[in-house]
């Protein structure tokens, strides 16, 4: 009886860890860009419908147009990092600038409808 208690037991914490944690969408929890910056294409388990990006705290960006011939996109800037992405598409595309700026690290928040917000650290040595 006592194994079979600790058997459960040890089960119960695993249904609670795999239950707690955070799969941030398919994102790493982290992405470090070289100092003359670069190009990063990353894919989310989830689409992007209508998300709403934010870097930093600052303005969000929800249904903005860039210049790709395509309406359903999404595009923000912040400092030294833009990120772009279409509605109902998974890829997203950050972009860092050479380093002008002392700020290196820049939180990065995509929301997903009706699926858990993703977060992403990005900094740039």
């Amino acid at each position: 009886m006592k194994q079979f208690k600790l058997i459960l037991a040890c089960l119960l914490c695993i249904v609670c860890m795999t239950e707690c944690s955070h799969d941030n969408q398919g994102f790493p929890d982290e992405i470090i860009f070289p100092t003359n910056g670069g190009r990063i294409s990353l894919v989310s388990e989830s689409k992007i419908f209508e998300g709403c990006f934010r870097i930093s705290g600052e303005t969000q960006s929800c249904d903005t147009e860039y210049d790709d011939s395509e309406s359903d996109s999404i595009l923000i800037t912040y400092d030294w990092l833009s990120v772009k992405a279409r509605i109902g598409g998974k890829e997203i595309i950050l972009t860092a600038n050479e380093k002008k700026s002392a700020n290196d690290v820049l939180d990065l928040s995509i929301n997903f409808d009706p699926e858990p917000e993703a977060r992403i650290k990005v900094k740039r040595k």
